[in-house]
């Protein structure tokens, strides 16, 4: 407790100790920044600090201001009407009630929604302010310092409400000191603390018994979107006991083509999102966290080519390493297939008969690929991502990027159909090209090919093609 509330500075012989608040405390890389007095408004507090050191319970003692220790020259100093200080110890004991009537609700609601894992969030909470015997320190609704946020997890800051971000509590359990002889303590205090966030939607959806995995709706007008939807982390004895976390992303365009649905299962196929799921690991005493989704996600195009993008894994990063950095790039990486139809063209002949052109230049997807909506497992891919990166002072303003030029496509672990040129041709695939309208295949050295009875009018705007390789054999063998 002495690097908290003193510092010694000076020489041996000269130097002094003075009055000095630490108030940066951490647990595994967690800041917690107990500003004290700042950003008060009346009725409306944070980084409330509460010392306890006497018989009693905290829900009984914050009740009656009168009884507290120097009340006035800690929580109403520069007031000099005496009636005025004393209705702000009221507003103070009220706003302190309140803030643990609504820990115990959380609490109660746990117990009897023991999914909603809220009992073992608040059960030592739970227990601190019930416990006559219990001393320590106690602040409440502690700021979180971004710019300290843990490294790993930076990349989550612009998805998070930071109006509603901060830490429900921050603790410091002391232990007993004994005083006979030499002044000894048990064991070092230990720390604990509480992060409970949760998107606003989010939270309704989950009162409302709707799926954990349900996304919420996006920010309208975005091509790409992201939102942390939970972030819980439960502190005890200086650890993290217990981590949980959801988030978001929202692809509404990729490979250029605007998507139109998905297969989401939890009554969201119009809201083109994928939520991805957090996880905490401690590997040898070092904080590992993966973000990441391994359901069979289909986005579905309005396209004659390109039916749908599977995506059977996902995962979020954040790339920036340097802990002073002010731009913070993250990732989205992400496994899956690429699955396309047949290109077919139906035409009537000149006695009005209609007449069906087929051409399997795309080869991958099962089935015969006309059924659009069972097209899967055909191209496989990885390496294909969606970039995100913004500034620690403006998170808030985020840029994204889809990137595709590093996609790499794996042939056996891919699915061509039957009758397509693949499998029929000795074709190899090799990488995926593209370009926009300033460089066209035909800047790239690449020769247009006319098809009888299929619509091949060119390319414009940003494209995208499957680069790949006629082995024709030895000169002998072709002749």
């Amino acid at each position: 407790l002495g690097d908290l509330f003193s510092k010694y500075t000076g020489s041996p012989f000269t130097g002094t100790t003075g009055s000095y608040f630490n108030n940066k405390m951490s647990i595994e890389d967690w800041p917690f920044d107990l500003n004290v007095g700042t950003n008060n408004t009346y009725a409306d507090y944070n980084n409330v600090f509460i010392f306890k050191f006497c018989k009693g319970s905290i829900l009984d003692w914050v009740k009656n201001p009168k009884t507290w220790t120097q009340a006035n020259t800690f929580n109403t100093e520069g007031v000099e009407d005496p009636a005025n200080a004393y209705q702000q110890l009221i507003a103070i004991s009220s706003w302190i009630q309140n803030y643990i009537e609504e820990a115990e609700a959380a609490y109660q609601y746990g117990l009897e929604n023991p999914e909603s894992n809220q009992a073992i969030l608040y059960e030592k909470f739970h227990t601190i302010i019930n416990s006559p015997n219990w001393n320590g320190i106690l602040a409440l609704k502690v700021d979180i310092d971004l710019k300290e946020f843990p490294q790993q997890l930076k990349g989550l800051i612009s998805g998070i409400d930071l109006n509603r971000f901060n830490a429900h509590h921050f603790g410091i359990e002391v232990n007993k000191v004994n005083a006979e002889g030499e002044i000894t303590m048990e064991k070092n205090s230990s720390l604990f603390g509480l992060i409970n966030y949760l998107d606003t939607a989010y939270q309704q959806q989950l009162m409302q018994g709707l799926n954990v995995e349900k996304p919420v709706q996006p920010t309208v007008g975005k091509v790409y979107d992201f939102k942390v939807l939970q972030l819980q982390v439960l502190f005890e004895n200086t650890a993290i006991k217990f981590f949980q976390s959801k988030v978001q992303l929202t692809m509404n365009r990729l490979f250029s083509d605007t998507v139109i649905s998905t297969n989401n299962p939890y009554g969201s196929e119009d809201i083109n999102t994928v939520v991805l799921d957090g996880t905490y690991q401690d590997h040898d005493g070092t904080p590992v966290y993966v973000f990441e989704n391994t359901f069979d996600n289909l986005f579905y195009f309005n396209s004659n080519l390109l039916k749908n993008v599977e995506i059977t894994k996902i995962q979020f990063n954040t790339l920036t390493t340097n802990p002073d950095a002010t731009t913070i790039e993250s990732r989205f990486t992400m496994w899956g297939y690429l699955n396309y139809a047949v290109m077919q063209t139906t035409l009537e002949d000149s006695k009005g008969v209609s007449k069906t052109t087929i051409m399997d230049a795309f080869f991958f997807g099962n089935g015969d690929g006309t059924n659009t909506i069972d097209i899967t497992d055909g191209l496989s891919y990885n390496n294909l991502f969606i970039d995100m990166d913004f500034n620690i002072d403006t998170p808030t303003v985020v840029n994204y990027a889809f990137d595709a030029g590093q996609i790499v496509f794996n042939s056996n672990l891919s699915t061509s159909r039957k009758y397509s040129l693949y499998p029929n041709f000795a074709l190899q695939i090799n990488n995926l090209v593209s370009g926009d309208k300033a460089n066209l295949p035909s800047s790239l050295g690449y020769l247009s090919l006319g098809i009888p009875g299929i619509n091949t009018k060119g390319l414009t705007g940003d494209w995208y093609g499957l680069e790949m390789t006629l082995n024709m054999g030895t000169p002998g063998e072709l002749a």
